[in-house]
C-alpha cells in the first residue's frame, strides 16, 4: 500500500506523474499512464525531484544541461564595471 494512503493522505493526480525507469528495451512496453490506488497517473519522459532531473534511462544528460544553463547565466560577465 502507498504510504501516503496508509497515514489517511489522499493522491492529487494534477500534482503527480509517474516515472519508469529502464532499458530501452523494457521501455518499449510502456503504457502512457499507471494506476496508483485507483488513481491513474500520467508516465513522463522525465521528473524533477528536489531540483535534480530524473529521466527514463537515468542518464542526467537534462539534469547537466539544466545546471550547465544555470552557471552560464549566473556567472555571465555584466557591465557593472564599464567606464565608458
Amino acid at each position: 500500500m502507498v504510504p501516503a494512503l496508509q497515514n489517511g493522505l489522499q493522491l492529487n493526480p494534477d500534482k503527480l506523474e509517474a516515472l519508469i525507469v529502464g532499458t530501452t528495451n523494457q521501455l518499449r512496453v510502456v503504457t502512457s499512464s499507471v494506476s496508483v490506488a485507483g488513481v491513474d497517473l500520467p508516465v513522463a519522459d522525465d521528473i524533477k525531484v528536489l531540483g535534480v532531473v530524473l529521466d527514463r534511462r537515468l542518464s542526467f544528460h537534462k539534469h547537466v544541461s539544466a545546471v550547465m544553463r544555470l552557471s552560464v547565466t549566473i556567472h555571465r560577465p555584466s557591465n557593472t564595471f564599464d567606464t565608458s
